[in-house]
């Protein structure tokens, strides 16, 4: 029996949260940055240009999800390859010129494709860049350990927003709005550096914590150690340390990592992380 696919836009980020409940308990970490995204918003602790929240359903069952944090990408849910082309159908016709795409590749490319198929505007898309998923199984602490760890402060602002920017250049991800992102972080207490001998080497952060079944979930990053201070194993004990501090509050942890940085995956995997997926992001342009 055939079933037919429904994109449609959901103008309350509360009744989205609703709509999205299980199939974000599905797959809690591919929508671990959706969920998160639309808790903020919720919350208040969060804005953006413009949002958008989507939902596709079949046989009135919510079966994928896509959400729009301008000036962010469009971010996609896995998803039935049906639902990827229904949801093209949608935001070509509603919502066309976004920047870019993330989300799994087997949803993303044939999204894509639909999308330039049915809009003359959208002159090529291509992969920029794939990010490695990977969940914390079981923390193993590194050995030798060099410095301490504390919270950044606002006292830290200056130094923070220059590795910040650092990193998005070095990493080569979306770097709207930093100043906010790092003033939200150090008053959220979810920004961390670590020092030796007073001098701080290396700094890392995590996301606000979303629930999934069973518990909550918080995703690391940016990660970042600047090029004087690297190969000393300051981002390892420092990643290690909160991820302690994480699963000693009751929250797992996972983690995105450049497919094409193979020292930074070694680092996760030497300290107990599990490879568990994969997420591609792609840029647009349009005519």
């Amino acid at each position: 029996m055939r079933s037919d696919f429904l994109a449609r836009e959901v103008h309350s980020v509360d009744q989205f949260l609703q709509l999205s409940r299980e199939v974000r308990a599905s797959e809690p970490i591919a929508t671990q940055i959706i969920g998160g995204a639309a808790a903020a918003v919720a919350k208040g602790t969060s804005s953006y240009e413009r949002c958008t929240w989507w939902v596709i359903e079949s046989d009135g069952k919510v079966v994928g999800l896509a959400m729009h944090t301008e000036p962010f990408n469009l971010f996609l849910s896995p998803m039935p390859l049906e639902a990827s082309l229904a949801l093209a159908k949608l935001i070509v016709a509603e919502h066309p010129g976004f920047p870019g795409v993330n989300g799994p590749s087997e949803v993303v490319k044939p999204f894509l494709s639909k999308c330039a198929e049915l809009s003359t505007k959208l002159r090529k898309y291509e992969l920029h860049q794939e990010h490695l998923t990977y969940s914390l199984i079981e923390l193993i602490s590194p050995l030798n350990s060099v410095g301490e760890v504390r919270l950044a402060t606002p006292e830290d602002k200056t130094l923070v927003l220059q590795w910040f920017t650092a990193f998005a250049h070095e990493a080569d991800v979306e770097n709207h709005n930093l100043e906010a992102v790092v003033d939200r972080a150090t008053a959220t207490e979810r920004l961390y550096l670590w020092s030796v001998d007073g001098v701080i080497v290396s700094m890392a952060g995590h996301t606000a914590s979303v629930e999934i079944p069973g518990g909550t979930l918080a995703r690391i990053g940016p990660v970042y150690t600047p090029p004087e201070y690297r190969k000393h194993g300051y981002a390892s004990f420092l990643v290690a340390e909160i991820s302690r501090r994480l699963h000693a509050r009751g929250v797992s942890v996972m983690l995105y990592a450049d497919a094409k940085n193979p020292a930074s995956n070694n680092v996760y995997i030497k300290i107990g992380f599990s490879l568990v997926g994969s997420n591609t992001i792609w840029n647009i342009s349009w005519k």
